[in-house]
């Protein structure tokens, strides 16, 4: 799960900016973090269509890498 988790965080700075805003990154790269954080839970929204459960995902980071902070 470790390398999982290293790509969910490399996918999820690509999306995501500092301030937690979404970055002109692309659908395929939405649908990329959303497959990603579905293989850690399935809540975080549809790959077909790219649209994401934003909080869920935000929530998700924090609390995977709550202790690099």
């Amino acid at each position: 799960m470790s390398e999982l988790k290293e790509r969910f965080d490399e996918v999820f700075h690509e999306v995501f900016d500092e301030n937690g805003e979404i970055t002109a990154c692309g659908r395929n790269k939405c649908k990329s973090l959303i497959s990603l954080a579905k293989k850690l839970t399935p809540i975080y929204g549809d790959e077909d269509t790219g649209v994401m459960n934003v909080e869920a995902i935000k929530l998700l980071h924090e609390e995977l890498f709550r202790k690099k902070k």
